[in-house]
């Protein structure tokens, strides 16, 4: 099935929306330099250790951990289970945490 996403808007919004934000909606996260870190909270990991990293200026992040990583769409697939038609409709209304 072809996607009705605007390839454009779509690129709009992952550089738009702010990626370590939202994943300090699922655990805390500690400023480092070029970006922040945090324990994993993405599931089938249980991370002992700040292994969850993301880059702030390529607005990307990766786990050393679980070798996982991406855009936001991406975060929000593994985390919420959500394709990227849903995940702009979270991110423009995200849940009240």
């Amino acid at each position: 099935m072809k996607s009705n996403l605007d390839p454009f808007e779509v690129e709009r919004m992952r550089t738009q929306y702010d990626l370590a934000a939202c994943a300090a909606r699922d655990t805390p996260m500690l400023a480092v330099s070029g970006g922040f870190k945090g324990k994993c909270p993405l599931p089938d990991h249980e991370d002992e250790t700040e292994s969850f990293n993301v880059n702030t200026e390529k607005n990307l992040f990766f786990c050393y951990g679980c070798q996982r990583g991406g855009d936001i769409f991406k975060y929000l697939s593994l985390m919420h289970g959500l394709n990227t038609e849903a995940a702009i409709k979270w991110l423009e209304n995200p849940p009240k945490p």
